[in-house]
């Protein structure tokens, strides 16, 4: 991971995110080059946490579970996170680039218990209804969305990688994901900034993921596309095409009860 983003993410944390890192010991080996050569993250995931069982939502058809963690990761019960885990018997993960770790992350097993080396929280929030009221309220300050892989649909969420621009007034800025301006394109959302008049010209990467869950079918793995409009920094309009599925069995509700 680019090591700007990483600084961003710990130092914007008060404004746009929460970047809370949180570092596991039990694969530590201060004799491996592979281990402090590389801060690689290898997985972007949802954290499921409890008192009882803990686990990594990877992708729409892998679970892993860790093996080094008793009781709750987290106080909420889901949160997106970015992580770097490893099989046990391993040298602590991939030490190359995005490649690498995606095709370590291809070779883990379903439900296999790995350990996690490190995790970053990403600010995970709902999407909100779209009103007129609220539409005049939110700002409409530019913003871009990078299209690299930490910009995805999975698991009930959309994690977006973004850059805004930032000025020297501190004001604190905001996100929001409106869904449901035209009911006959459910699928179709806007991303909005409010940036309080803290405008500049210094550009300012970070990561934010919404819950979508309830825009999304169940039980399906059709594929289609999620619209995401904005607000470029040339000022016109944007639309960025997402690839997303149907909610896993994870959400599917269990012996007839409702969300």
């Amino acid at each position: 991971m680019n090591k700007k983003i990483h600084r961003t993410l710990i130092a914007f944390a008060a404004a746009l995110l929460m970047a809370i890192p949180v570092i596991f010991t039990a694969c530590n080996d201060d004799d491996s080059d592979d281990y402090t050569s590389a801060k690689v993250y290898n997985a972007l995931v949802t954290v499921v946490s409890g008192d009882k069982a803990n686990f990594l939502v990877v992708n729409d058809s892998l679970t892993v579970k860790p093996a080094d963690v008793l009781g709750a990761i987290f106080k909420k019960p889901e949160v997106r996170a970015l992580a770097r885990f490893a099989v046990p018997g391993s040298n602590c993960g991939t030490t190359g680039g995005k490649d690498d770790a995606a095709e370590g992350v291809g070779k883990i097993a379903n439900n296999q218990e790995v350990y996690i080396v490190e995790l970053d929280t990403i600010r995970t929030k709902p999407s909100t209804p779209w009103d007129e009221t609220l539409d005049k309220q939110l700002g409409g300050a530019p913003i871009d969305i990078n299209k690299t892989w930490m910009t995805v649909a999975e698991d009930g969420y959309l994690t977006l990688h973004y850059t805004i621009m930032i000025g020297t007034k501190g004001g604190t800025h905001s996100l929001h994901l409106l869904k449901g301006r035209d009911p006959k394109k459910p699928y179709e959302l806007e991303l909005r900034h409010t940036d309080r008049g803290d405008y500049g010209t210094r550009y300012t990467e970070g990561l934010v993921a919404f819950d979508i869950k309830d825009i999304l079918p169940v039980g399906t793995d059709k594929k289609f596309n999620l619209t995401v409009r904005y607000k470029g920094f040339d000022g016109k309009e944007k639309t960025l095409d997402i690839p997303c599925c149907g909610l896993g069995k994870r959400h599917q509700p269990v012996d007839g009860a409702k969300d």
